[in-house]
């Protein structure tokens, strides 16, 4: 039986959102060793708050990927995935340091968002790093085998990202309602 090949993504792995996700994460754990009855509202209400910083400092990170398979480059940014067929790919190009995008026949030029910096902006890739991304994708391309498919572009999004931000906004809102109703001027 012959094993399926599975792609080799490239992500975005900046380090700052790594670091920050860890910094959240060790504040939460440590916010809960850290209760009282005085401060136990003041905890319980600052969880959302700090799951959402997680969640926003994921997207901004590592959330963001460019795969490519023997009929597909699929190209997941944050909240959106193209599954764009390689027999209408029309190559990788780079505008600036801020912007590497895959260049597809027939449709509107596709941001590669694992190829550029999430957190901490663009000012922090040089030209040579810009160099080696925008050869790591165009290398993938070429060692990758085609398969000829046809078809569109198929636009997505990724459902359990966008439930994810959901959550996290309900969190807040219904921990500003528990902070709020535990307050002395009330609701």
């Amino acid at each position: 039986m012959m094993a399926l090949e599975r792609p080799a993504p490239i992500r975005r792995l900046d380090k700052l959102p790594f670091v920050f996700m860890a910094m959240l994460a060790v504040a939460g754990a440590w916010s809960l060793t850290a209760v009282t009855d005085e401060n136990l509202r003041v905890v319980v209400g600052s969880i959302p708050v700090l799951a959402t910083m997680i969640v926003l400092f994921y997207l901004a990170g590592p959330a963001a990927y460019i795969a490519v398979t023997k009929t597909h480059v699929v190209v997941a940014n944050p909240m959106v995935r193209y599954d764009v067929p390689r027999t209408i790919v029309d190559g990788v190009q780079g505008n600036s340091r801020l912007n590497i995008e895959l260049r597809v026949l027939g449709h509107s030029p596709i941001d590669i968002s694992a190829l550029i910096p999430g957190v901490g902006g663009g000012h922090r890739l040089t030209v040579a790093q810009y160099e080696r991304r925008l050869r790591a994708i165009l290398e993938l391309m070429e060692e990758t085998p085609m398969v000829a498919t046809t078809g569109p572009v198929v636009r997505k999004w990724r459902q359990g990202h966008v439930l994810l931000v959901v959550a996290c906004l309900m969190g807040i809102i219904a921990s500003i309602i528990y902070l709020a109703a535990g307050s002395p001027f009330g609701l």
